[in-house]
């Protein structure tokens, strides 16, 4: 994604990938295998359920049944108990929440071959996730409804407990086998301990005559936390906050990209491994090198942040999408989208005036599968302390801890590794150094004989040149470690015309060759020799900025850039030090500048 791209990028650019996440969706499924937790979801829920069970909850009389309840070991149940697997669909009217949520459901997907059920928010098959813990105590809520005790066995003024048509939240249970229940859940007790329900089915009594179910319940204290969670809860408890594909940290990133509106990080990574080129030779051992800004390498400190990406979620999620946009895929065929209120952004600092990063990155699971993309857009940081991000993929915007996301306070030279240079000294098959010292212009190529080992080349002597000598492979080394110690400081201000600074000739260079590398192991396509020129650009007394250009073996150029500053004393001192070199005067990279 370019800086271009980023600016113009419209709010509702991601139905295309919504679109993606419809012909993805076995993917998805099977890529979430790792969070099904739901055995443990279950031991969960049965020991809650066990707990109320030992809780008595009969008077010392035993209680007579009226039609449609079910006594089930010590615990009584408003109808029979439902596995999780012989669940259909839950629907929910409650008056209680938002226009938009008030009327929600999920509609359940059993797997018989892996004896687990999935899950989703009925209109939402493909863009939003469920969390399948929360998913089974939604099962546990809407299949075990147990009471304490029935309050009246007819009641004439169902509004005393909150139970009216009115203001009661209305949950429809139904079965695979078409069997529908009915109950509405109404105040809690004065206590605020136990919801207080009734039923709204018609049962049968012994002999056989519809009786239609008056009665009022007290429910136990454990169905009542599982409704409080889910059944009376708004929709967005069930959803997982998760915000992105999960990365694997053995593999990373395919691609990362982050981008923030005031210019502070624009940044553009890619693994090491998908380098085919000699700029394979530069960067060390780190893992990630920049697209942009060109000519760099990423941080030991981006390298850690993957672990974050390995689940990258947030803590809570605070809205869905839920309004239907209607559009056509590549193929012409019409889908159906869900997209945010401008007012919904705007709550959360994600309306389009106001969204402050966009990070976009492709991952894989494993290295033979195809990449899957991610998009997520965050707001500033808001005045109660946190983040807020929306993911594109799954259609949800989450409440972030800033420690999560610490990133988002970098600048983009923190995303990359602070040393300007880093190689090998037997990658260096020509290092020229080109700079004015004492008022003169001093220019000397090095030259290294170098032998190849093991994929590797030993430098075994060096000349100058210009001056066509034999110089002190020691003090060549020492001038190579001190190439090695120029680092990059900060940005350069904004205000300054880097352009017309470039039109000057630079207060130093720096040209590097490396070897031509032919096919091996090591390097099966083999490497043909590219040039790596930095360049300075003197524009305070101190600071210079620093810019990068490659040639490859064609001649053709990457183009120079540059946004970074270095010091000037760094420069002077690897001037005056190469300088020594070449005169055969001792010198060592440690000391001062």
């Amino acid at each position: 994604m370019s800086e271009k791209q980023f600016e113009t990028m419209p709010p509702n650019s991601q139905k295309k990938k919504q679109s993606f996440l419809a012909r993805r969706l076995n993917t998805l499924v099977a890529l979430f295998v790792i969070l099904a937790v739901l055995v443990a979801g279950y031991f969960l829920v049965k020991s809650a359920l066990t707990e109320d069970v030992e809780t008595p909850t009969t008077t010392e009389e035993p209680i007579t049944l009226l039609p449609g309840e079910v006594k089930s070991d010590k615990s009584l149940l408003v109808y029979p108990s439902v596995d999780q697997k012989d669940i259909d669909e839950v629907r929910i009217h409650n008056p209680e929440l938002e226009e938009k949520y008030r009327d929600w459901g999920i509609k359940f997907l059993y797997n018989d071959k892996e004896k687990r059920s999935l899950g989703y928010i009925l209109g939402h098959e493909n863009d939003i996730y469920l969390d399948e813990t929360k998913l089974t105590l939604f099962a546990a809520a809407a299949g075990n409804v147990i009471f304490t005790r029935r309050v009246v066995d007819v009641c004439e003024d169902y509004s005393i407990y909150g139970l009216s048509e009115e203001e009661a939240t209305r949950v429809e249970v139904k079965l695979t086998n078409g069997t529908v229940y009915t109950v509405y859940i109404g105040n809690l007790n004065p206590s605020g301990t136990a919801y207080y329900l009734r039923s709204g089915d018609t049962a049968t009594d012994e002999n056989g005559n519809p009786y239609e179910r008056k009665a009022v319940y007290l429910l136990t204290t454990g169905t009542t936390t599982y409704m409080k969670e889910t059944l009376a809860a708004r929709p967005t408890a069930m959803l997982s906050p998760l915000l992105a594909y999960p990365v694997n940290p053995e593999v990373g990133f395919a691609a990362f990209e982050l981008f923030s509106v005031n210019g502070d990080i624009k940044i553009s990574l890619r693994p090491r491994s998908l380098i085919t080129s000699a700029e394979k030779l530069f960067g060390g051992s780190f893992n990630y090198y920049a697209v942009e800004p060109a000519g760099y390498y990423a941080s030991a400190a981006f390298d850690t942040r993957i672990e974050v990406f390995e689940m990258f979620q947030g803590s809570e999620v605070m809205e869905y999408g839920t309004k239907q946009v209607k559009d056509t895929d590549e193929d012409g065929k019409e889908y159906v989208y869900y997209d945010f209120e401008t007012d919904v952004l705007a709550k959360y600092g994600l309306d389009a005036n106001r969204v402050q990063y966009i990070m976009h990155f492709a991952s894989v699971q494993d290295e033979s599968a195809q990449p899957l993309e991610s998009d997520v857009w965050f707001s500033d940081l808001q005045p109660d302390g946190y983040y807020y991000a929306r993911s594109l993929n799954f259609n949800i915007i989450a409440k972030i801890d800033p420690a999560m996301v610490d990133f988002l306070g970098w600048k983009t030279v923190d995303f990359l590794d602070a040393y300007a240079l880093r190689l090998n000294i037997g990658n260096a098959a020509k290092l020229t150094l080109k700079g004015t010292i004492d008022g003169k212009l001093f220019e000397e190529s090095f030259v290294p004989s170098s032998q190849l080992q093991e994929s590797e080349y030993i430098v075994q002597s060096v000349r100058a040149e210009k001056l066509n000598k034999q110089l002190s492979m020691t003090y060549y080394r020492e001038l190579f470690r001190e190439l090695l110690t120029i680092t990059l400081q900060g940005n350069v201000p904004a205000e300054l015309d880097k352009e017309a600074l470039m039109e000057n000739a630079p207060y130093f260079e720096i040209r590097i060759e490396t070897p031509k590398y032919n096919k091996s192991d090591r390097y099966p396509e083999g490497l043909a020799s590219i040039t790596r020129v930095l360049r300075f650009y003197q524009y305070t007394n101190g600071r210079a900025l620093v810019t990068v250009e490659t040639i490859d073996a064609s001649g053709k150029s990457s183009g120079e850039n540059g946004s970074f500053y270095v010091r000037v004393s760094r420069l002077d001192k690897l001037l005056s030090d190469a300088k020594k070199l070449c005169n055969g005067e001792e010198f060592s990279f440690r000391d001062k500048e």
